[in-house]
């Protein structure tokens, strides 16, 4: 047999090391004590669900039944779960009329897939809902606080004004500001994502035998993460602006 990466760190399992098949999970279980497994190989971890599989010959499963040495009936030989390989995209359509009308069922896991993906779309639309209403709402804070930060500043402007300072030296020193803070605002959340994502990883594997990639980047993510920059930029530039047409005595004078 080959064993997944997970299945052979659970079981400490390694090359040449034997093992007898079971039926169940109890200590009570039916041991097949009457054929050996022969680990001759290892897999790589895939992060896939291989990494959770005992490999072997459709054979081995059988001749583990032949009781006391007898040959098994070919005709009670069963297959009950198969997985094909197309290699043509034809198949995708013959395949399923020519087991139509027999007693096999057949699952193409494209379709099976998008229809779990519609099941589960209004939740996705939810939470991209949200999503978005968050960045809206990140887009209204930077605003605020830029535009709060120019008023409260409007003094200290004013007297770099009278120090030499440009206008364009203003607008760029606040356009950083904003920038270095929708910036630093999206690396906290990427590394709280990635907790999340190391927190999530470990219970779907305890409960679901499934690995993620919790450090891995998602699709899209880092055009995400810009385009979450380029809002606080755009925030940051609109009450920026207002320093453009900053009146220098007129606010010394308030001062």
């Amino acid at each position: 047999v080959t064993l997944g990466a997970k299945v052979a760190e659970a079981t400490g399992l390694a090359l040449g090391d034997t093992f007898f098949s079971a039926h169940g999970l109890t200590d009570q279980t039916d041991i097949h004590t009457n054929r050996t497994f022969t680990v001759v190989g290892v897999m790589e971890p895939s992060g896939t669900v291989v990494d959770q599989l005992i490999l072997t010959s459709i054979q081995s499963i059988w001749d583990v039944h032949a009781h006391d040495g007898e040959e098994v009936d070919p005709s009670t030989r069963e297959i009950t779960a198969m997985l094909l390989k197309k290699r043509n995209p034809l198949a995708v359509l013959t395949i399923p009329n020519t087991l139509r009308d027999t007693n096999m069922q057949v699952a193409l896991p494209a379709i099976e897939v998008n229809r779990m993906t519609q099941q589960f779309g209004l939740g996705t639309a939810a939470l991209r809902a949200i999503a978005m209403l968050i960045m809206a709402l990140s887009f209204a804070s930077i605003f605020i606080s830029v535009l709060d930060n120019i008023r409260a500043r409007r003094h200290e402007l004013a007297l770099m004004r009278t120090m030499g300072g440009t206008p364009r030296t203003l607008y760029t020193l606040l356009l950083v500001e904003g920038g270095l803070l929708s910036a630093g605002g999206t690396l906290l959340g990427l590394v709280l994502s990635r907790v999340a994502m190391v927190v999530l990883s470990s219970f779907v594997e305890q409960q679901f035998h499934y690995s993620l990639s919790a450090m891995m980047p998602l699709p899209g993510e880092l055009a995400l993460a810009t385009a979450a920059i380029a809002v606080g930029l755009v925030a940051s530039a609109i009450p920026a602006g207002r320093t453009l047409q900053l009146d220098i005595s007129k606010t010394l004078c308030e001062a």
